[in-house]
This record gives C-alpha cells, sequence and structure tokens, in this order.
C-alpha cells in the first residue's frame, strides 16, 4: 500500500511513520456494510432462538462442529451484547438427526 502511495507517509531515518487519518480511511469505508449486513439480521425472533451455549448442550455438539455446521450451511447468526444467537427452526433441520439425549 506504501508502494502503490495509497497510505500517507513520513521517512524519518530508517523509519517509516504512517499518519493516522490513513490508517482510518482504510476502516471508514468497510463500516458501512458491516451496518447493512446488521439490518438484515435484526429480524430475528430471539424466543425462537439458542445461544450457541444452548445450542451446544441441547445437541451434545462441540463449539467447532456447531460453527463448521453453521459455515456450511450458511445457517445465520445475530450477535447481542455477549451472546451469539442461532434461530432454534434452523439447527433442528441440520441436527435432528444427531443423539442429543
Amino acid at each position: 500500500m506504501i508502494a502503490r502511495n495509497d497510505l500517507d507517509i513520513v521517512k524519518l531515518g530508517r523509519m517509516t511513520l504512517i499518519s493516522k487519518e490513513s490508517i482510518s480511511s482504510l476502516f471508514a469505508v468497510q463500516k458501512p456494510a458491516a451496518e447493512d449486513d446488521e439490518n438484515k439480521t435484526i429480524d430475528f425472533d430471539l424466543d425462537g432462538c439458542y445461544t450457541i451455549a444452548q445450542a451446544q448442550a441441547a445437541y451434545n455438539i462441540s463449539q467447532s462442529g456447531l460453527y463448521l455446521i453453521m459455515k456450511k450451511y450458511d445457517i445465520k447468526k445475530i450477535t447481542s451484547g455477549k451472546y451469539t444467537y442461532v434461530q432454534k427452526k434452523d439447527l433442528d433441520v441440520y441436527l435432528k438427526g444427531i443423539d442429543h439425549e
């Protein structure tokens, strides 16, 4: 990025300093896209959702296994505060066959 002159820099001897505004501008472009994604997932009814820990307990599955299945089948999730929620109906379709008793 420095070679392409995408960042404002100052050379001081062997040190290269990058302006704070240049770094901030890199992330400013990505921020609106993240806000759009959040607006799409607000439709979740949290009463019909599991937290990740609840889903793990209900289906007796590891966290990494659960995330792998969510990624493989493109199961949507929403983060609210410190919890991540997944709709029960979406998980039931793919995890119904797993012995969770």
